[in-house]
């Protein structure tokens, strides 16, 4: 069985789990403001234990079910390299991809956008501002710009986020726990997001945050911003 296979399903689960790059047990998303009006972007992601578990647990069985062969372990090393930045958010205007893996289950990457990024529409900094703007609606057009084989496997988990159907953050936990077990929903009963605004030369800086589960079912708006 092609691995790509295998990795395309690793990375639709993560791109479900975290569009905006945010997923795991723990994760802290830092943007820093230059006065050029360009930023530098740094997503820190734990994947933690129970999620690469569930993803393995999946294409493993796949692997089974298509061909009967043994699909190679997923780590975060394998799930999301700098190819798969480049081809993603890369063809949207991000420069100076990074990604580093400083353990089995932790994810660093680094970019930088322009002011004509097409992600400046998550993104608006002024002469003496910054914020990040956060919506159901912006990340249901990534969903959407998705194709076909990415979004039914998106689909197996159903993040109201992408899909626009309220629920509650304790009734999506419970979902995931009837489809996935009760590990999995307890780490993202308890993950967190840390989102850190910077100031250009690093004046000033704000740390706001928000859990993993108010972030996957997100249907408004959420705006985080910084002034100096």
């Amino acid at each position: 069985m092609d691995f790509v296979i295998n990795r395309r399903i690793g990375i639709a689960f993560l791109g479900m789990f975290l569009m905006v790059f945010a997923t795991g047990c723990s994760s802290k998303v830092t943007i820093q403001a230059n006065p050029n009006k360009s930023q530098d972007v740094e997503i820190k992601i734990d994947l933690g234990k129970h999620l690469l578990k569930t993803i393995n647990g999946l294409t493993q069985g796949l692997g089974k079910f298509m061909d009967g062969e043994e699909i190679p372990e997923i780590t975060a090393a394998n799930l999301v390299t700098k190819r798969d930045i480049e081809n993603t958010i890369g063809t949207q205007g991000a420069k100076n991809i990074s990604v580093a893996n400083p353990s089995k289950e932790m994810l660093d990457i680094k970019f930088s956008l322009d002011k004509n990024s097409k992600l400046k529409n998550f993104i608006e900094q002024t002469e003496n501002s910054l914020s990040l703007n956060l919506s159901g609606s912006s990340l249901q057009e990534i969903y959407f710009s998705f194709d076909e084989d990415d979004t039914m496997i998106l689909d197996l988990l159903m993040a109201p986020c992408f899909t626009g159907e309220e629920i509650s953050a304790e009734d999506y936990a419970d979902v995931i726990e009837t489809l996935y077990g009760r590990e999995l929903a307890n780490d993202l009963r308890t993950a967190k997001i840390d989102w850190i605004l910077v100031a250009p030369k690093g004046v000033k800086s704000r740390t706001f945050q928000t859990t993993v589960l108010d972030f996957l079912t997100l249907i408004g708006e959420k705006k985080f911003d910084i002034q100096w």
